[in-house]
């Protein structure tokens, strides 16, 4: 989502889903099995979720990963 496109109604409806998916739900944001670039992928690895691209998104202002329940996963690091 560019800022060319940027959509504010989209966008609420969008963080509320995903408050919903990680504080009810409990899972993270994007499901198990997301592909990213380079072949990297949502994972879970029996306790915690693991994202590929979390730390990578902390100065993406669209981005829900702040508050979404996946950790960095440290073999993409």
């Amino acid at each position: 989502m560019g800022l060319d496109n940027f959509d504010p109604t989209f966008f609420k409806i969008y963080k509320i889903i995903s408050l919903h998916i990680t504080f009810i739900v409990k899972e993270p944001v994007h499901p198990v099995g997301t592909p990213f670039p380079a072949g990297f992928k949502v994972r879970y690895d029996g306790e915690n979720y693991l994202c590929p691209v979390k730390e990578g998104q902390e100065d993406n202002h669209g981005a829900v990963c702040g508050f979404c329940i996946a950790e960095q996963d440290p073999e993409t690091i």
